[in-house]
């Protein structure tokens, strides 16, 4: 059974028609209870705003409301399959990494690593476990495991990257063998886990705000659950074929997709200062009509947001890079 696609419209900014959404499905009388509702966002910012909206929609008529859980993808995953052993945080992991590293055998990784680092060089092995962490949580969260790369590769006759992957398979071994020994779950392959057993179960309405890209193991995650998930998607339902099943764009069709921005409302500039000069002149014009959170700049080059938040900080207006660490 596919997941449900709810279609906002896309007149209205996202959350406020997210949030006018939730009160129609869920008030009912004198009440407004979403306590069976987990709201699932991009970030956590985004979460505090719904929050507020709902307050502010619905405080005064159900001043008793229950509001719902909200969470972003990266605690999501948890709320759906029964963790019998604790979650290593990045730290215990990165630090899991290191000790298998060094416990296995050095003639059984050398084709992945002929000269590993000297144990007392912090920085070199710290560098190194932070790249097998990152390659292991890449794969897991695309469903996959050291192992089935090596499978690939010596399929296609690739031997010595083949071998690099099956030494980096013995170290991944070494490194889930030492997170029993603790106790501990590693997050990733705990999802793994979870789907492949099947064991992803919720009694309670999954809804995807704002999701539009998000990695296999979560979509097959929600496959075991797709009776109870509503992706809500910020576009008219004429829009319908731009979307897949989870409320995720489809990549083809925007790429094929006319832009039809009119000569209008096109600014033309030339260098990067003018550029946020331009920008700067059309936050002016709005005259205060709008929130500063319910403004939005895109950046296609990122090298223009120095620029930009200097111009804003200029014009006495504070601007907020949503990219953090």
């Amino acid at each position: 059974m596919p997941t449900t696609r709810q279609f906002l419209d896309w007149n209205k900014p996202a959350l406020p028609a997210a949030a006018d959404w939730l009160i129609s499905r869920y008030a009912s009388g004198d009440e407004l209870d979403l306590s069976k509702v987990i709201l699932v966002f991009p970030g956590r910012r985004a979460a505090r705003r719904m929050l507020e909206l709902l307050v502010q929609r619905g405080g005064s008529k159900w001043p008793a409301m229950i509001p719902p859980r909200m969470v972003t993808f990266n605690q999501f995953p948890e709320l759906l399959y029964p963790q019998q052993l604790q979650l290593a945080d990045d730290l215990t992991q990165l630090l899991v990494w290191h000790k298998a590293l060094y416990a296995v055998p050095m003639h059984e990784i050398s084709a992945a690593m002929p000269n590993r680092p000297d144990e007392q060089s912090v920085s070199a092995w710290m560098a190194l476990c932070q790249s097998l962490q990152k390659q292991h949580n890449e794969l897991a969260a695309e469903g996959m495991e050291f192992d089935e790369v090596h499978q690939k590769l010596a399929q296609s006759g690739d031997v010595d990257e083949a071998e690099r992957w099956k030494a980096l398979r013995r170290i991944q071994s070494e490194y889930l063998w030492q997170m029993d020994e603790l106790k501990l779950w590693d997050r990733q392959a705990a999802r793994l886990i979870a789907v492949e057993k099947n064991e992803c179960r919720t009694d309670c309405d999954i809804l995807l705000i704002g999701t539009v890209d998000m990695n296999r193991i979560i979509r097959q995650m929600l496959d075991q659950v797709a009776d109870r998930v509503t992706s809500l998607i910020h576009a008219p339902e004429s829009e319908a074929d731009a979307f897949d099943d989870y409320g995720g764009v489809n990549p083809e069709y925007w790429e094929k997709r006319p832009l039809n921005i009119g000569i209008e409302i096109t600014r033309i500039a030339d260098a990067p200062l003018d550029q946020a000069r331009a920008a700067m002149q059309e936050l002016a014009s709005f005259n205060g009509h709008f929130r500063a959170d319910d403004i939005t700049i895109g950046v296609a080059d990122d090298t223009m947001v120095p620029t930009l938040l200097q111009a804003l900080a200029d014009a006495g207006v504070q601007g907020q890079w949503p990219v953090g660490m």
